[in-house]
C-alpha cells in the first residue's frame, strides 16, 4: 500500500535522522506538535507502529527499521532523479579541475579539450598533467583519468575506452637487424624498456588461446613513454608501446608494427571521481564528450 499522503515520509525520515521530535522540527521548520502528530498518522496509515517513544529518547521498532532503511533509499534516489532533471535545463559552466597521465594529456587531451571550451564556452579548465596516484579530495580535482584496475573505493569510476599496446620499431633499426616473426626472435634484440612497469623485463603475448611470456633485455631503460618512442623513432632498438602513443608514428610509417598476428595485455582508461551520488553537470558533460570523442569502441589511434 502507498501511503496516500507522501509528504508524511520525509518527515518521518527526518524525525530518525535527528532522533527528536523537536530538532526534526527545526530542521523543518516544524512546531513539534506537528511533527509528532505527521509521524503518528503515518504509523496510523500503515497500520504499524514504527517508533518507541520514551520521555528520554525515541527508537525505531523492527518495523521502523526495515521501514526507514527502505524508504530513505528511495526518498535519496528522487531527490537524485530531480537534481539531474532540473540540471539538464541548465547549461553547464564553472571551472573543472582535471588530472591527466603525462603522456595522454600532451598527445590527446590539449586537442580535445581546445574542442571543449569551443563548444562549452561557459566551462574553464585547469589541467594538470602527472603520473602519480591521484588524490582528488585532497587537491580539489573534479576527475582524474587513470588507466588500470580501480583500486581505490573512495573514488568511482567510469570507462573511457581500451587502450592496447603494441611491439614496434624503426625502419632504420630493421635495415641492420633482422624482423622478428615469433614472441621469442624478441630474445636475441635490443629492447627498450619502460622501467615503471612491474612486468618490464617480460612481455607476455597471446594469439588464439596461446599465451606467451617472454623475458626481454636491451641497453636503455627509463620511465618516460614519450623518451621510448624518440628512442626507437631513432633506431634504437624494439618497444612496447600503448596505441594512444605509437597510432600516428605507425600510420605515418616512421614506426613499423611488429608481430601483428599477436595481442598484448590491454588496460582501461577510466575517469575517476570522488565518490558522490550526484556529479556536477560540468563533470558529466565533459566525460560524455571525451567517450564521445574518443569512441570507446574503436578509439581514434588505433586506426592504423
Amino acid at each position: 500500500m502507498i501511503s496516500s499522503n507522501l509528504n508524511l515520509i520525509p518527515i518521518f525520515i527526518e524525525v530518525v535522522k535527528n532522533q527528536s521530535f523537536s530538532r526534526a522540527g527545526i530542521a523543518l521548520g516544524m512546531t513539534k506538535s506537528k511533527v509528532s502528530k505527521s509521524v503518528s498518522a503515518l504509523e496510523s496509515e500503515l497500520g504499524v507502529k514504527l517508533l518507541h517513544r520514551t520521555t528520554r529518547k525515541l527508537s525505531l521498532t523492527e518495523i521502523g527499521e526495515d521501514y526507514f532503511e527502505q524508504v530513505a533509499k528511495t526518498i535519496h534516489e528522487l531527490e537524485v532523479a530531480q537534481n539531474n532533471a532540473i540540471e539538464l535545463l541548465k547549461k553547464p559552466k564553472g571551472n573543472l579541475k582535471i588530472l591527466v597521465p603525462m603522456s595522454f594529456g600532451r598527445l590527446h587531451l590539449a586537442t580535445l579539450i581546445s574542442k571543449f571550451v569551443k563548444k562549452y564556452p561557459n566551462i574553464t579548465i585547469e589541467m594538470e598533467l602527472s603520473d602519480e596516484k591521484p588524490d582528488l579530495l585532497t587537491k580539489g580535482f573534479d576527475l582524474a583519468l587513470r588507466a588500470g584496475k580501480l583500486e581505490n573505493s573512495s573514488m568511482i569510476g567510469k570507462k573511457i575506452c581500451e587502450l592496447k599496446s603494441v611491439i614496434c620499431t624503426s625502419k632504420s633499426y630493421l635495415k641492420n637487424n633482422s624482423t622478428p616473426s615469433s614472441p621469442k626472435d624478441l630474445t636475441s634484440h635490443n629492447c627498450l624498456v619502460f622501467s615503471l612497469s612491474s612486468s618490464s623485463d617480460k612481455w607476455t603475448f597471446s594469439k588464439g588461446r596461446k599465451i606467451e611470456t617472454i623475458y626481454i633485455n636491451g641497453s636503455i631503460k627509463t620511465n618516460n613513454s614519450d623518451s621510448l618512442r624518440e628512442l626507437a623513432l631513432l633506431g634504437n632498438g624494439i618497444v612496447r608501446l600503448p596505441t594512444f602513443i605509437a597510432g600516428a608514428d605507425i600510420r605515418k610509417g616512421k614506426l613499423i608494427q611488429l608481430l601483428d598476428r599477436y595481442e598484448m595485455p590491454s588496460v582501461d582508461l577510466h575517469a575517476l571521481f570522488p565518490h558522490k551520488d550526484h556529479l556536477p553537470l560540468k563533470v558529466r558533460t565533459f566525460v560524455d564528450f571525451l567517450s564521445k570523442e574518443i569512441d570507446g569502441d574503436n578509439p581514434y589511434w588505433d586506426n592504423f
